[in-house]
């Protein structure tokens, strides 16, 4: 099932763009953020585990109206684990800045890295703008299509998404947290292989969203081929902010 993890990893996104653009809602504010990503995740497709480690220097300016993000990746590894044994993958780092993202909120478009851009503001944001006001706790489920954020050949009907958002204090410090479920849903692909698939995730952030203090997914997925094989697929991802140097 070639893109069951194209599906595992299709919450995540929904859940980061929610975030991101919740903040539309505030009022213009100038602010600057600059943190470190430690980027963890762990992929399992019934046979091999694929590991993942990457660090990410994040920059943020927000200048009335719009904001400017810059991301860095350093340098990271890939494990291999296979039932025939190990096999590791050093990621250099080459490039100064990696992607860069300019947010408008008036117009609420994102423009920078032509896929994830196109993919923002053409599949996710429509979702979001029914979304409750920040400022306050609330619970709310949002339905979205399979056909919207899966890849080609996977076909369905509609996703629920259960979202919570808390806010809160700790050592004098504000903080928003924002929970998601994703209840079993099922779908098939071309080749008629069925899937279910479910998951939850978290993060942690300051009230503005400027800043990610940690992010984390677990996403599952148990796949039955046209063959009568079941197969187990996962997806683990754990994003701590390693620096904080908000100013």
């Amino acid at each position: 099932m070639k893109n069951c993890f194209h599906v595992i990893k299709l919450v995540p996104v929904v859940f980061f763009a929610t975030t991101v653009l919740s903040s539309f809602s505030m009022a213009a504010v100038d602010e600057q953020n600059r943190y470190n990503l430690r980027m963890m995740s762990k992929t399992f497709d019934g046979y091999r585990e694929v590991s993942h480690t990457q660090n990410s220097a994040v920059a943020r300016l927000r200048k009335e109206d719009e904001s400017y993000t810059l991301m860095d990746f350093g340098r990271g590894a890939v494990v291999i684990e296979m039932p025939s044994g190990y096999s590791v993958l050093e990621i250099p780092n080459f490039e100064g800045v990696d992607s860069e993202f300019k947010y408008n909120y008036k117009a609420q478009k994102l423009s920078g890295v032509n896929a994830a851009a196109d993919y923002f503001n053409n599949k996710v944001y429509k979702y979001l703008q029914s979304g409750p006001a920040l400022g306050s706790d609330h619970a709310w489920s949002t339905q979205v299509n399979i056909s919207d954020i899966a890849p080609k050949g996977i076909n369905g009907g509609k996703v629920t998404i259960d979202l919570e958002r808390s806010y809160f204090n700790h050592n004098n410090k504000e903080y928003v947290l924002i929970t998601y479920n994703i209840p079993a849903f099922q779908a098939i692909d071309n080749d008629g292989d069925f899937i279910i698939h479910w998951g939850e995730g978290a993060a942690l952030a300051d009230p503005g969203f400027g800043e990610i203090y940690w992010n984390a997914a677990v996403q599952r997925s148990v796949v039955e081929e046209t063959t009568g094989i079941r197969r187990p697929y996962r997806y683990n991802t754990y994003e701590p902010s390693q620096v904080n140097r908000q100013k």
